[in-house]
């Protein structure tokens, strides 16, 4: 590798391992991205430590609420291994996905592309892994303490195992592997394992030969069958086949009023090109493999058809619903930046980078400036806005008292309950339960307390039967019960308008702008300390 290369990946790396290790370290600063969902799994986490079962309240049977059984094995270690410091273990568990993605793309890469001259694998090595460690989307992912990047690290993982069958590794051995990717791919995020399976899929139909097609079925039946055989683990144990959040999430009820989501997102392509333009790059890179669709390797071309259908079902089914949530297109990511190889090869080889830049012609300084142009829209962006804007943020906050309880600041700043989150778990005690559709940051630290989610995500019976008014209130009579915020203003009606709420609780105004309206249990002791913490009366 030339000298300019192998500093530029060491500069990148360095970047990338200060940046991540800042946040890490700092782990206690309240990322702005930082995800409520992603306190989910360390509550089941925590049962699972205690009581041994993935449980969503102490005591209770297991929940299939979250989505990713490979990322919830690994937040449970750990959380275990971190003695239950549960902040520290979502920006860990996230930062090492991130870690595993910017060593699995580069490999991916070289794997896919074996008869290439090796000076120019290494120097095309050298620019995915400057591209990674500058990438705005790792770093959006990573602060999410989401299983995005490691989904992403899966992705590229499988891709890298359908190249080495592309490449004419057809033994049993090789066949198990990738399929074992794939379903790897789907335990970390099912919804990937779309296009982790179009590859081998694009084997089976594009490949050459008859034998490589041969091998592409083998690799697309074995995934299905493993695939088949986790969703068979995932109902026994659970008693549900698929996570409840897909329903949850893909429910009506869950939707965002349509003027509201219009304000604030404009259309779907228009919100997909706001979130991808982190990506410029790579999609002006990719544009021409895209356009000479052909003569890619059937592998890409498979991965293509993936990504197609990836970022069409996100943008017409999922976004509507879900509204703005970049991360769910994160993953497209790993093939995105593949697809752009074929153009940095051609100009890295026709600007006469490879031979030295010996006779190179203006048309290679042009090509050359274009895309160091190109690379350095990504590079200067990310690094300025990581180093001066969250690295110093994380090194200047002073609230990093993590060793007595590493989720005070975030629960302080969470706009759901004005900022008194802490104050309202301290008041209510062990012994009191709370309802509430938003419970991530609340659901890790009020562990001990029963907390009924009535948005569905972790309660079966609601996601399958529909949300009552009559049920929350009648059965599950929660101690304090926290109205659902504006995007669910049926709920609060049908709750408010119910004759035992008037008869049973005492409404209490909204601690903030932004804050979800309380309700107290007259008749509950701890409902009526905490309400007198929070309103004095």
């Amino acid at each position: 590798m030339r000298p300019l290369a192998l500093a530029a990946v060491a500069l990148s790396i360095a970047f990338f391992v200060a940046a991540v290790g800042t946040r890490v370290w700092h782990y206690g600063y309240y990322s702005p991205w930082l995800v409520d969902d992603a306190f989910f799994f360390v509550r089941y986490g925590n049962n699972f430590l205690d009581t041994g079962v993935f449980a969503w309240n102490r005591g209770e049977g297991p929940i299939y609420g979250n989505t990713s059984q490979l990322y919830q094995l690994l937040v449970t270690a750990v959380l275990w291994l971190s003695d239950r410091n549960q902040v520290f273990t979502v920006a860990v568990s996230a930062a090492l996905g991130g870690v595993a993605y910017l060593a699995a793309l580069p490999a991916s890469y070289w794997v896919s592309q074996p008869h290439i001259e090796p000076k120019l694998r290494l120097l095309v090595c050298a620019l995915l892994v400057v591209l990674v460690a500058f990438d705005g989307q790792v770093f959006l992912v990573l602060g999410t303490g989401m299983e995005t990047s490691w989904a992403m690290a899966l992705l590229a993982l499988s891709l890298l195992a359908s190249f080495h069958v592309q490449n004419g590794e057809t033994g049993w051995a090789a066949l198990v592997a990738n399929a074992a990717c794939v379903a790897l791919v789907y335990a970390m995020r099912p919804d990937v394992a779309l296009m982790a399976l179009a590859a081998p899929a694009g084997l089976a139909l594009f490949a050459p030969s008859p034998q490589l097609r041969r091998a592409g079925w083998w690799v697309c039946l074995l995934a299905a069958a493993l695939i088949g055989l986790l969703v068979l683990l995932c109902w026994l144990y659970y008693g549900d086949p698929l996570p409840l959040a897909f329903l949850a999430k893909t429910a009506p009820f869950s939707t965002l009023p349509p003027e509201e989501r219009d304000l604030t997102l404009g259309t779907p392509l228009e919100y997909f090109l706001v979130t991808m333009s982190l990506h410029a790059p790579e999609f002006v890179l990719a544009l021409p493999a895209l356009l000479l669709f052909r003569r890619l390797s059937a592998v890409m071309q498979g991965a293509a058809i993936g990504m197609l259908a990836f970022t069409i079902y996100h943008l017409f089914f999922v976004l509507p619903v879900m509204g703005f949530l970049g991360r769910f297109f994160a993953p497209i990511v790993p093939v995105l930046t593949l697809l752009a190889v074929p153009t940095i090869e051609a100009i890295l080889r026709h600007s006469g980078v490879v031979t030295g830049l010996v006779k190179m012609r203006s048309a290679g300084y042009l090509l050359l400036a274009g895309l160091a142009l190109l690379v350095a829209h990504k590079t200067v962006l990310t690094a300025a806005r990581v180093l001066y804007f969250h690295i110093p943020a994380y090194a200047s906050d002073t609230s990093l008292n993590t060793k007595k309880t590493a989720i005070e600041y975030r629960a302080g700043e969470f706009s759901f309950f004005g900022g008194r989150m802490v104050e309202m778990v301290m008041a209510m005690g062990p012994e009191c339960s709370i309802a509430s559709t938003e419970d991530g940051i609340l659901s890790a630290y009020a562990r001990l307390n029963r907390i009924v989610d009535y948005s569905g995500l972790h309660d079966r019976h609601l996601v399958k039967e529909g949300f009552s008014a009559e049920r929350l209130l009648t059965v599950s009579k929660p101690d304090v019960l926290a109205l659902p915020p504006r995007w669910y203003k049926e709920w609060s009606d049908e709750i408010q308008s119910h004759p035992v709420f008037a008869r049973d609780y005492v409404l209490e105004t909204p601690l903030g702008r932004l804050a979800q309206p309380i309700a107290f249990r007259k008749d509950s002791a701890c409902a009526l300390r905490t309400r007198q913490a929070l309103f004095g009366r």
